[in-house]
């Protein structure tokens, strides 16, 4: 059975059933919110049929469950399905229903990603779900990625350090603050060239596209522009700080989507991802603040768990702000 539910005026789905109760038991169909389905002749608030609803909810109970770690989303329906039971087309997976009309685009010359993007108009909740949604079947290797990415970054950054332990111990403390100094700028370098790698990898995740480990060095591609952006939009909201902090702040929002546009646009100067970026976050930057602050209560409750939550955290709120881009990429 094919679900569909309305949000801010505008009509979402199809979904499946298991897709359906998962959208019920996250609060983003609640019992005002107009659902339809095939067996229904109108539109009706979810709590009309809420024993419906109970009932297929025991049923799915009962079925035999998808595994998720052998599972994915369909880049079309944005479902979840079996591996197996999907093809896979340069780097994206699509379920056997939706493959006619997705090579049926691709012949026409259509891209397999759309390079629309949406117009900021997807609510912030329904971002987060979309996210959770996008996790299924990833939770293991999106954690894998955030450890691992963070072990290589520090241990490779740390060689820049060494000469300066080096002249430390050896009591030269002037020569060991020289050589502090002078190895800022590689380890920011390679921070840029990392994170370019991260986006990416999340935006894989978000889109349902086939994801890798190997996508931490994807800013290794283009190692130039990838720290580049990095580190001039660094500069620039240093500059802007130095004005007042909320000039700062605002362009630190301003430039938020830098990273994902380069990783997503690999073609574009330095200047143009950031301008981009500049772009599509005019009248969003409020909006970015809000998705930022709904994590927030997490990160507090993370803390109580000695930090382990983060682990399930960083990939989560790596993966929203991916699926922000996507919705407002279409704007620049």
């Amino acid at each position: 059975m094919q679900w569909y539910y309305t949000a801010d005026g505008e009509q979402k789905g199809p979904f499946t059933d298991a897709a359906f109760l998962k959208l019920i038991d996250a609060g983003v169909v609640g019992s005002s919110t107009f659902i339809w389905n095939e067996t229904m002749t109108d539109w009706q608030p979810k709590r009309n049929l809420n024993d419906v609803l109970a009932k297929l909810a025991r049923q799915e109970s009962t079925a035999t469950p998808v595994d998720t770690a052998q599972s994915a989303l369909c880049h079309e329906c944005g479902n979840l399905f079996k591996r197996d039971e999907m093809i896979t087309y340069q780097g994206v997976y699509v379920c056997g229903a939706c493959k006619p009309a997705f090579f049926q685009r691709v012949e026409e010359g259509g891209s397999v990603v759309s390079t629309v993007g949406g117009t900021g108009q997807t609510h912030n909740r329904d971002l987060m779900t979309s996210a959770r949604m996008a996790l299924s079947g990833n939770w293991g290797i999106s954690i894998g990625f955030v450890i691992l990415s963070s072990i290589v970054l520090n241990v490779v950054t740390s060689l820049f350090g060494i000469p300066a332990v080096i002249a430390d111990i050896s009591g030269n403390k002037e020569l060991s603050l020289i050589l502090n100094i002078a190895s800022m700028p590689f380890s920011y370098f390679l921070m840029g060239v990392f994170q370019v790698g991260q986006s990416r990898f999340f935006m894989d995740v978000a889109r349902g596209d086939i994801v890798g480990i190997g996508r931490m060095f994807y800013g290794f591609k283009f190692i130039w522009k990838a720290a580049g952006v990095f580190l001039l939009m660094l500069l620039r909201i240093f500059l802007w700080c130095l004005l007042l902090i909320i000039p700062g702040i605002l362009a630190a929002f301003s430039y938020s989507m830098a990273l994902f546009v380069i990783a997503d646009n690999p073609e574009l100067s330095i200047t143009e991802a950031l301008d981009k970026s500049k772009k599509m976050m005019y009248g969003n930057r409020w909006k970015y603040f809000c998705l930022q602050w709904r994590f927030f209560g997490w990160g507090i409750l993370c803390i109580f768990t000695c930090f382990i939550g983060f682990l399930w955290l960083a990939p989560y709120m790596a993966t929203a702000q991916a699926k922000f881009y996507d919705d407002v990429r279409g704007l620049a």
